[in-house]
Order: structure tokens, then C-alpha cells, then sequence
């Protein structure tokens, strides 16, 4: 499978000439064919990152012939999403106004008792992109895979659509009763002023285009509403301990990668404003043991974690170790960036 490329030797936000970072990244979780290089700003203002030369936008798509988003099975196959389950019953009234999402006086009360940890706070508001109860609306999640985030919103009381690339994933969204659209957001072509919320986990980093797919969120954003985006953190522990092998540099799917500071300077140029920016250590426990497993193996076939005791232990005490760090600094694995439009 042949991906054509483009040269991309400047910045994408300040047109600076980058400076090499590292060279031969080849795809250690989906086998695309290929060699990869990033290159990174050198304005310390800017430090962005990205791959040069880059696919084409035509052949993204190729990109994820396989990819693992693509099944509604990933989450109900994860051994930890019975425990999943129970934390965000428990704790998504105490965290985020859900008077539904408990069950029983059990759950209530385990809510009650859980809500002080921040670990365990950050993981269930992250799932559910930290979008409080007093927003509830219309929901648009950008690149929703599967539709399972879609799902549990709905359940939630939001009116929940999607927009996702992949038309295999878009027919098991829609199979769900979900409203979705085939094709990318800008390709939708949605109403202006029709959602409350709009939600991009972990897609940012894969467009072409951040800003013009930004510029198009805030048109669908109805005024007042949000978008709220969770990407990799470039300036994370993780970056730092594992270099080439962390996990999210993920070429050559993920074509940018962002600092806080470059993140809010691409949503402004956008038109919106910054209601908060941050970085989270919610998902540090699955980059170290990916980045471990790719530093020991040169690569993890299917992108699944093997949950033996003693590297899920590892894990856990890296991702405690991120949360503690990242609540004074920005190194937390991924930026948290929620925007609005003005009324």
C-alpha cells in the first residue's frame, strides 16, 4: 500500500522552518508501510510539532484500514470497564451535575465517598469530556469511531450526533439510532448554530487543517456553546521519559502534535475564545504501558495492552506519579482545551 506524500518543511502555525526531531519513525501499532520524520519549531514561543513530509490528504484514509476505533466492541472488551462502569455511575452526579447516572443509594454513596480523589475524578470527567450537566444540549462528537462515547451521552440526556470518516464505523453508529454523517466535518456541511457542545478526543492531531476544522466547529457551535478537545500533551512525562518510543507520536496518523500554548494560539486564530486550557494525567497509565511495550518489543500489534499484574501495577504507579506532577506544571499526557463562542 503506496501513501503518497507532501513536503511540509514550515510550521504550520508561525511558518517557521522546522528542526529535524527525530528521523525513521515507522507505525508500531497498525503496520502502515513507511518511514516517518517530525520535525518541531524552533521559536520556543511555538514548539509545535508535525511529520515532513506528511500523507497527502487524499490517502489518509488508507491510514486506518485497520484501526482499532473501528469496532463498537473496543470498550465492552476492556477487562477494566465493569470498573469503568461503576465509578462513572457513582461519580458523574458529585463531579458533574448527572442527577441520572446513579443507579441505586449504593452508588450514591460510593460517589460520595470517591469524589475527593483527583485521579479518579479526572478519569470519569474525561469520559465524559468533562462536559457538565448544565450544558446539555446537542451533542456533536467529531471522529465519534463506533459511537460508544455517543452512547453513553445519550444516556445521559444529551441529544447526541457524529460525524466519523470511516463509513463502516458511521453504519454502526447509525445502527445505534445515533445520527451520524459519513465523511469529515467540513464535508458535512452541518447547520451554523445547531449544537451546544462539540467534542474532538483525541482527533485534532490527526487533520490536516486544525484551524479551518476549528473555524468550522465554531460555525455548527451555537453562541455560548463549547468545544472541548483531548489531545496528546508534547511537553508529558511520558514524552519525556520514552523519546521516540512514546506512544502518541503514532506516525502517520497523527500529523500534529501539541504544547498547551500552541494548542490555545491554533483555537484563537480559529475565532474562539479559551474558557480553559490544561493537561490531564487521565490516560498517562495506557502511554507508559504502550510506550513500555514498544520500547521492549519495537511495536504492539492491535494496539491492545496485555494485562499481566505486574506491568498494569507499573502503569498505575506512572499514571499516579503524572497526576501529581501535571497539577503543578504542564505534563500531564494530554491537553485539555475547552473553547466558546461569543454570544
Amino acid at each position: 500500500m503506496a501513501i503518497h506524500t507532501v513536503d511540509r518543511p514550515n510550521c504550520y502555525l508561525c511558518a517557521a522552518p522546522g528542526t529535524q526531531l527525530y528521523k525513521g519513525l515507522v507505525d508500531r501499532l497498525f503496520g502502515v508501510p513507511g518511514q516517518w520524520n517530525s520535525k518541531v519549531c524552533p521559536r520556543q514561543e511555538c514548539g509545535l510539532v508535525w511529520l515532513d513530509p506528511a500523507p497527502a490528504e487524499s490517502d489518509i484514509p488508507k491510514l486506518y484500514a485497520n484501526y482499532y476505533t473501528h469496532s463498537p466492541a473496543v470498550a465492552e472488551a476492556d477487562p477494566a470497564e465493569p470498573l469503568r462502569s461503576v465509578l462513572r455511575r457513582a461519580l458523574l452526579l458529585p463531579i458533574l451535575g448527572y442527577q441520572n447516572a446513579p443507579k441505586s443509594s449504593f452508588d450514591r454513596v460510593l460517589g460520595r465517598c470517591l469524589a475527593p480523589f483527583g485521579v479518579i475524578r479526572e478519569v470519569v470527567a474525561g469520559g465524559a469530556m468533562w462536559l457538565n450537566a448544565s450544558r446539555r444540549g446537542r451533542l456533536l462528537d467529531v471522529g465519534c469511531g463506533g459511537g460508544l462515547f455517543l452512547r453513553q451521552m445519550r444516556d445521559l440526556g444529551w441529544d447526541s450526533v457524529g460525524v466519523e470518516p470511516d463509513p463502516d464505523s458511521a453504519s454502526l453508529v447509525a445502527g445505534d439510532g445515533i445520527e451520524v454523517f459519513a465523511g469529515t466535518l467540513e464535508q458535512a456541511r452541518l447547520p451554523a448554530d445547531s449544537f451546544d457542545a462539540i467534542t474532538l478526543s483525541h482527533v485534532i492531531e490527526h487533520v490536516p487543517d486544525p484551524i479551518r476544522t476549528l473555524a468550522e466547529c465554531k460555525r455548527v457551535l451555537k453562541p455560548g456553546g463549547c468545544v472541548v478537545i483531548a489531545t496528546p500533551n508534547t511537553g508529558s512525562l511520558a514524552r519525556r521519559r520514552f523519546g521516540p518510543q512514546w506512544v502518541a507520536w503514532d506516525p502517520p496518523r497523527h500529523l500534529m502534535l501539541f504544547s498547551p500554548e500552541n494548542l490555545q494560539a491554533i483555537a484563537e486564530r480559529a475565532g474562539l475564545g479559551i474558557e480553559s486550557v490544561r493537561t490531564s494525567a487521565r490516560g498517562a497509565w495506557w502511554a507508559w504501558a504502550m510506550s513500555h511495550l514498544i520500547r521492549k518489543n519495537g511495536r504492539v500489534p492491535g494496539a491492545r495492552v496485555s494485562y499481566q499484574p505486574w506491568l498494569l501495577l507499573r502503569a498505575l504507579a506512572f499514571h499516579h506519579r503524572e497526576h501529581c506532577e501535571c497539577t503543578m506544571s504542564h505534563s500531564g499526557e494530554e491537553v485539555i482545551l475547552i473553547a466558546t463562542k461569543s454570544n
